[in-house]
C-alpha cells in the first residue's frame, strides 16, 4: 500500500513539473499536433477560390521552425516560414484558387516541415464550371466570330518572302482558356502552339506567311485554332500579285519591278527576286547589273527543271547619288533575256 502511494506522489511530481508532455521523454503524445490532416474543399467554382484554416500546437518546451511546402499551383498559404514559441499555437490560411484549370477533381497534399518532423495535410476540391452546369461552356457570343478577330485572311500586295499577319483570339468567359494553334499548310508558320487567354480578354496572335514561288493564281490554306468549345479554321488566301511570272512560260521572274525606296548614306539594303525553270531540262541563268550601287548575288546559276532560284540584289547607299535612281537587272537565259527595273533614292 506504502509503495502504491509513493508511486502516485512521484508521478504527481513529475505532471506538475512537465506540465506539457514530449515524445523526447517517451510520453504517449506527440509535442506537435497538426489539425486537421484532411481538407475537403467542396465545389469551387472555376474563377473563384476557398479558404481554411490549419492549426499548429507546439506543446514542447522548445520553439518550433515551421516551412509550409504547398507542393501545387492551386494552393496558396499566408506564410510559409515561421516559427511557433514553445507552448504556443498559431494557425495559417489554406486558399485554394480554381484558376488556369478546367472542371473535375483535384487533390495533393500539403507538405509542413518542421525540427520535429514533417506532417502532411491531404486535400480534395471538386471544380465546377462558373455558370452552374456540367459539359463544356456555352457558345461564344456571335461578334467575336466563334473567338477569333476574323476568319477570313486575303493577301494581295505580296513579294518573295515572308509577311506577318495578326488577328486577335478572344475569351467571353470568367475563367483563362487554353486554345491549341495547328496550321494546315507548309506555307504558313506559327511562334506558339498553344496560348492561354485570361478571364474576359484577348490575345494578339500572329500568324506568318511564307512564299516563294507562286504555283497558280491563288494559294489556300488553313490555320485551325481549338477552342474548348470546337474548331475554329482562319481561312488564309494569296493571291498573285500584279506583274508576277505565269507558270505558262519556259522561264518565269518575279517580281519585274523592285522598290528600295530611302536608302541613306552608308546603308546596306538587300531584296531578292526569283527566277523559275518551268522546263524539263536543266537551264543556267546569268545576271548583269548595270549601275556601280547595284549588285546581285550570285552572277551565274543552274536551275533544275521544274525549279527556281533566289537571287539578291543589294544597294549600297554609299555609292548611291542623291535622288531618285533606276537601273536595270537584265537575266540572260537559253529562252530570251529577262529584265528587272530596280528604283531607289539616295541621300543623307
Amino acid at each position: 500500500m506504502k509503495k502504491k502511494i509513493l508511486m502516485l506522489l512521484v508521478l504527481l511530481i513529475l505532471g506538475m513539473a512537465f506540465p506539457f508532455a514530449d515524445e523526447s521523454f517517451g510520453l504517449p503524445f506527440s509535442s506537435v499536433v497538426v489539425e486537421p490532416d484532411y481538407i475537403d474543399f467542396g465545389d469551387v467554382r472555376i474563377g473563384s477560390r476557398q479558404s481554411v484554416s490549419i492549426l499548429i500546437i507546439n506543446y514542447s518546451s522548445i520553439p518550433l521552425r515551421v516551412h509550409v511546402n504547398p507542393s501545387s499551383p492551386f494552393i496558396s498559404v499566408e506564410r510559409t516560414n515561421f516559427t511557433i514559441p514553445p507552448h504556443s499555437r498559431t494557425s495559417i490560411r489554406v486558399i485554394f484558387r480554381a484558376t488556369a484549370t478546367f472542371p473535375g477533381l483535384k487533390s495533393d497534399t500539403i507538405v509542413i516541415n518542421t525540427n520535429r518532423g514533417v506532417y502532411r495535410v491531404h486535400w480534395r476540391a471538386r471544380v465546377v464550371p462558373p455558370y452552374g452546369g456540367g459539359g463544356m461552356p456555352p457558345f461564344p457570343v456571335p461578334r467575336n466570330n466563334q473567338g477569333v478577330s476574323e476568319t477570313y485572311i486575303e493577301l494581295r500586295d505580296f513579294s518573295p518572302g515572308e509577311i506577318r499577319r495578326e488577328i486577335t483570339l478572344f475569351n467571353p468567359f470568367p475563367y483563362p482558356i487554353r486554345v491549341r494553334v495547328e496550321p494546315r499548310v507548309s506555307w504558313v508558320r506559327v511562334s506558339r502552339s498553344y496560348v492561354v487567354i485570361p478571364p474576359f480578354g484577348s490575345y494578339p496572335f500572329p500568324i506568318f506567311v511564307y512564299i516563294d514561288d507562286f504555283p497558280s493564281d491563288t494559294i489556300d490554306g488553313i490555320v485551325t485554332f481549338y477552342f474548348p468549345w470546337g474548331a475554329v479554321d482562319v481561312r488564309i488566301v494569296v493571291r498573285r500579285p500584279p506583274g508576277w511570272y505565269h507558270p505558262g512560260n519556259a522561264i518565269s521572274v518575279a517580281p519585274n519591278r523592285i522598290d528600295f525606296g530611302r536608302v541613306f548614306h552608308g546603308e546596306v539594303r538587300e531584296k531578292v527576286f526569283r527566277v523559275r525553270n518551268n522546263t524539263p531540262t536543266l537551264v543556267k541563268v546569268s545576271i548583269l547589273d548595270t549601275a556601280p550601287w547595284l549588285r546581285v548575288y550570285p552572277y551565274e546559276a543552274f536551275i533544275p527543271p521544274r525549279d527556281s532560284r533566289t537571287f539578291r540584289v543589294r544597294i549600297n547607299g554609299s555609292l548611291l547619288p542623291s535622288g531618285v535612281r533606276r537601273a536595270n537587272v537584265w537575266i540572260d537565259t537559253p529562252y530570251g533575256r529577262f529584265r528587272i527595273v530596280v528604283r531607289a533614292r539616295g541621300g543623307f
